[in-house]
């Protein structure tokens, strides 16, 4: 069996849905389902690399518009690659990925990995839904979440009944391990907080993960609770 990962980025692009394609096309590439992926490169050219037993193409994308890339190369290299799969499957939301998918119209299989809703363009999402959405949730064949919620609170929750799959993420937990522990900074964190129990959060410095709803709460916690946030994004300094 072959699969088409078809994200927006890949590493060493940082974020939730780059890491979980590429924990995807790792780990189901050595257990031998070959995954490939196919994403966009912002402001580059097309290239193919070599990585662990699968490969990935970069398209060249010369533009991003509401935090999307538009790349003419993504299609063709769609309708190009797609005859050599068994399954493409999709990390949304990615509107560019959709169009690609309607004006290539592939036989292949098609899951949808439902990591959101587009939620913070509105207006864009209406003229989504209408030429791209509905449409894509129709040509599922499979529909993924990593909770009910992901599936069961969407917008296309109708749409995605009878083919809605719950599979918890899987990640590597090799760097979460004891011996990986920054202990001066655990050190320096716990003098800084004695005696406080901590509320930690990490994740990418964006609208949509609701690090701002986070901030709001922590000013309703008792004075020995404390709201510790890592990451890194465009909303550091607002935050």
């Amino acid at each position: 069996m072959r699969v088409l990962h078809l994200g927006k980025y890949y590493p060493p692009s940082l974020g939730g849905v780059e890491t979980v394609t590429f924990q995807l096309a790792e780990g189901m590439t050595e257990r031998g389902v070959r995954s490939d992926v196919l994403c966009s490169n912002p402001g580059g050219p097309t290239v193919q690399e070599d990585w662990n037993g699968y490969t990935v193409i970069r398209a060249a994308t010369p533009r991003v518009v509401c935090s999307t890339p538009v790349s003419p190369a993504f299609v063709r290299l769609l309708r190009e690659s797609s005859p050599a799969y068994d399954i493409l499957h999709l990390h949304c939301p990615n509107p560019m990925a959709a169009l690609a998918l309607r004006l290539v119209n592939p036989r292949a299989k098609v899951v949808l990995h439902w990591h959101s809703d587009v939620i913070r363009q509105k207006y864009f999402n209406k003229a989504y839904r209408l030429l791209l959405g509905n449409w894509l949730a129709d040509r599922a064949d499979a529909v993924i979440g990593a909770t009910g919620a992901h599936v069961e609170a969407s917008e296309y929750a109708n749409a995605f009944a009878g083919k809605a799959h719950v599979i918890p993420f899987c990640l590597d937990p090799e760097p979460f391990s004891p011996e990986r522990i920054d202990q001066a900074t655990l050190a320096r964190l716990r003098e800084e907080h004695l005696g406080k129990k901590a509320v930690f959060a990490l994740g990418r410095l964006i609208s949509y993960k609701g690090f701002d709803v986070l901030i709001d709460a922590a000013a309703e916690l008792p004075d020995d609770w404390v709201v510790l946030i890592g990451g890194a994004g465009p909303m550091e300094a607002q935050l």
